[in-house]
């Protein structure tokens, strides 16, 4: 996650962990298959994650804060390339990406259309087309080709695209409902 997948080698992997790379490979084939099991246990935490968001927030504005919280807190030690690697190095691990894209998008959808039912959100929005905006403006914010690391802070980013996407959907009382969650950060 800090060094992105491509600069990170099996002895580095071996060296973190203190043990030898002989003991690494007795447990995986390569390299490809700690990815893609590493992508699959940390997809599968954050959909737990956000599913919980999702089944238990009061309302569509808590739960697109509390999920925005989650991601802004662990982009910190993210590196921006580790989707451009993933993409470009292990198409396996990719693969398990996009099933997650599916999952992640069709949740974000039912908070938008429960948005609009609450009157949070623009009852004009188009629903499909912005989960499937919002998940590019998140795809996009990694790559490195568009959004430098020497140009652009990747949290700053984040947080400017999600601000950009939630005041574009929200209706003037989901917007206070909003500020009132930004003013008082014990909304958990």
């Amino acid at each position: 996650m800090r060094y992105g997948i491509k600069s990170v080698t099996m002895d580095d992997l071996a060296k973190e962990l203190a043990i030898s790379k002989k003991t690494i490979y007795q447990f995986f084939k390569d390299k490809n298959e700690v990815v893609c099991l590493t992508t699959r246990a940390h997809l599968e935490k954050e959909q737990r994650d956000i599913s919980d968001i999702h089944s238990q927030a009061e309302n569509a504005i808590q739960e697109i804060y509390l999920i925005s919280k989650i991601f802004r807190q662990r982009v910190l030690g993210l590196n921006p390339s580790l989707l451009f690697d993933l993409e470009r190095y292990h198409p396996e691990a990719w693969a398990i990406f996009q099933e997650y894209r599916e999952v992640f998008m069709s949740q974000l959808r039912e908070t938008l259309q429960r948005g609009q039912e609450e009157g949070y959100f623009r009852a004009e929005i188009d629903v499909d087309v912005m989960a499937v905006l919002r998940l590019h403006e998140i795809q996009v914010s990694f790559d490195p080709r568009i959004f430098s690391p020497n140009h652009f802070d990747y949290k700053q980013v984040q947080m400017a695209l999600t601000d950009h996407f939630v005041n574009g959907i929200t209706t003037q009382k989901g917007k206070q409902l909003l500020d009132s969650y930004h003013n008082n950060s014990t909304v958990s």
